[in-house]
């Protein structure tokens, strides 16, 4: 008798920075589920550089749970690891508690930070 057993994940949410610099939730916040995270180019501010043709920045999201940075996990967003800018949408795997998040932008000018004035955004996921 053969068995399969199929990994699903459940998106549960999805996080949303828009480009005016708010934020929006559509959906729950649930441990166990993925959250989907959206975040618009136009809020890195960081110097958007190219060199000889091609992009040299990108944009960084980082994340962790329960105020334990140690844990941090930092995924790309947009990133120009061939010359040309790739967009991806990053999610997070939920976990119980306090999830902070914040951005950044980098290039080979300068780092900027999106996170809310140094407080990071923070989520309670149930």
């Amino acid at each position: 008798m053969l068995s399969l057993i199929f990994a699903t994940t459940v998106i549960a949410a999805t996080l949303d920075f828009k480009a005016d610099y708010s934020t929006a939730i559509e959906g729950k916040l649930v441990a166990g589920a993925d959250a989907i995270v959206k975040y618009d180019l136009y809020r890195a501010k960081c110097d958007h550089a190219h060199e000889d043709g091609f992009d040299t920045w990108g944009v960084y999201l980082n994340y962790a749970f329960n105020d334990d940075f140690s844990n941090t996990v930092t995924t790309a967003i947009a990133r120009s690891p061939t010359g040309t800018l790739e967009y991806y949408t990053p999610s997070i795997p939920l976990k119980k508690g306090k999830l902070a998040i914040w951005v950044f932008c980098s290039s080979e000018m300068d780092t900027t930070y999106d996170s809310n004035y140094g407080k990071n955004w923070i989520f309670n996921v149930e």
